[in-house]
């Protein structure tokens, strides 16, 4: 293990004045690869005793024991009964302020959690410390401004108009009986669930089942063969599935983890009928007509693709900006967006009642080098939109979170400053500021991308200061 050093021995990390209130940590930084580096840090002993005089004396001040008056305690005594807390709260301000000192003084761009390992402490000492950080990926964008991209045409067809007027009506209809015989492997299939071993009726759901021909399991257990038992049925009848593993997380005590059949007594079924266009529909989308419903869901249309096509060419964009830079993503950031995928996966299956291995297998999908890929870039165009926010000094400000959290709190049906609370408590408010910047930086290069399929008199240059960066920019090529 490599012994730190004496203060003596390093460069100082911040420039020391006994007026301020710094603690004049001095660091050296060794470089351990791609994005990783080790820091050396030291406090000297005398910063160390004078903190803690400092800490003493405020906990005598505000502390009363029996025999003593307020601020009159001894400090042996003290220092007995609470200098093991009071040296633990110590190094633990110690570690973080002077590691903040480190990291402002050097300008580390810290991503991921540093490691600390054991550090001890000994008040009679300099305080020591080694810590691996992984920092963010150092690389230089040639060009980023005039990035040559097509742009789709916007258009909205009839077509487009129908399919939508069809999913409307669709998404306000209503479940209506249908016959057994006339039921499709789209409809609902109604009926009750047994669960059988050894010829013994172990349990039954207590409500009634829905499922449909075409699913692969029925109430969230996994069969096979669904469509090819209900296929033909013309009245109520009782169809097996034989050999049925249940998962051991399944909510009925009496069949957890156990093989058993499945008994299922398929009663009646439902087919989706969509809704009428008629006046009580047109209400609801506040026209009064079929004309003026579809005018209104083609100027939708025509704002969606609008959005879209601003979105493909920002994708296109960042697309070529990626590949003209190269650089290895930070070790540490790629594993933790591993599990958050995984973790992300795994309470989305769990959410809607998938068993361990349905959710294992799908975790296993998450693990092919197609994912491993994407996973890569999408951490590159991370790093890349951070440094063109930097180099822009594009910042996400205060009234730009306000009325993102406003339409947030809409979306979810909460207070903005309860969502806002929320988020701090999951720790991702954050994540709010970055994805605001991101956007920024999206829209900037979309603004300054040259439409190589568009009017000239279309894309003019919008000022004078747009003008002369295209002029720089063909200059230097």
């Amino acid at each position: 293990m490599t012994t730190a050093p004496s203060a003596s021995d390093l460069e100082s990390a911040n420039t020391s004045n006994p007026d301020d209130d710094s603690l004049g940590t001095q660091a050296e930084i060794e470089n351990l690869g791609p994005c990783k580096l080790k820091v050396t840090a030291v406090v000297s002993k005398e910063k160390v005793g004078e903190l803690l005089d400092k800490n003493y004396k405020d906990l005598i001040s505000s502390l009363s024991l029996p025999g003593f008056r307020r601020g009159k305690v001894p400090r042996q005594l003290v220092e007995k009964r609470y200098g093991e807390e009071v040296e633990k709260d110590l190094k633990e301000a110690l570690l973080n302020d002077s590691f903040s000192e480190v990291i402002e003084e050097k300008d580390l761009k810290v991503v991921g959690k540093p490691d600390f390992g054991d550090v001890e402490f000994n008040k009679e000492e300099d305080f020591k410390y080694e810590v691996e950080v992984e920092v963010s990926p150092e690389f230089e964008i040639e060009k980023y401004k005039f990035i040559e991209v097509e742009k789709e045409d916007v258009t909205v067809s009839d077509d487009d108009i129908n399919e939508e007027v069809d999913k409307l009506l669709k998404d306000r209809g209503a479940l209506a009986p249908v016959e057994l015989a006339d039921a499709g492997e789209d409809d609902y299939y109604y009926g009750t669930l047994n669960f059988v071993a050894d010829g013994e009726n172990l349990t039954e759901e207590p409500a009634q089942t829905m499922f449909k021909a075409s699913d692969s399991d029925i109430n969230n257990i996994k069969v096979e063969g669904i469509k090819d038992k209900v296929s033909g049925l013309t009245e109520e009848t009782t169809i097996t599935f034989e050999n049925v593993e249940i998962d051991e997380k399944y909510y009925l005590e009496e069949v957890k983890g156990k093989t058993v059949n499945l008994e299922l007594t398929v009663q009646d079924a439902k087919t989706h009928k969509p809704a009428e266009m008629n006046e009580e529909f047109l209400k609801k989308f506040e026209v009064e007509t079929e004309d003026e419903l579809r005018t209104k869901i083609r100027e939708s249309l025509e704002t969606r693709a609008e959005v879209e096509s601003k979105r493909k060419i920002e994708t296109a964009v960042l697309d070529k900006i990626e590949a003209s830079v190269d650089f290895e993503v930070p070790e540490g950031v790629l594993d933790n967006a591993r599990e958050s995928a995984k973790a992300r996966t795994r309470m989305q299956l769990m959410e809607i009642g998938r068993g361990k291995e349905f959710i294992d297998e799908e975790l296993k999908k998450l693990e092919t080098d197609e994912n491993e890929a994407q996973l890569k870039k999408d951490l590159k165009l991370y790093f890349i939109l951070e440094k063109i926010a930097d180099l822009e000094k594009i910042f996400a400000t205060e009234e730009d979170i306000q009325r993102r959290l406003m339409a947030l709190s809409q979306m979810y049906g909460v207070g903005p400053e309860e969502l806002a609370q929320q988020l701090y408590q999951m720790g991702q408010f954050d994540q709010i500021r970055i994805e605001i910047r991101h956007d920024k930086v999206r829209e900037f290069l979309r603004d300054k991308a040259k439409i190589t399929n568009e009017e000239p008199a279309i894309k003019a240059a919008s000022s004078e200061e747009d003008a002369q960066e295209s002029d720089s920019e063909a200059s230097e090529e």
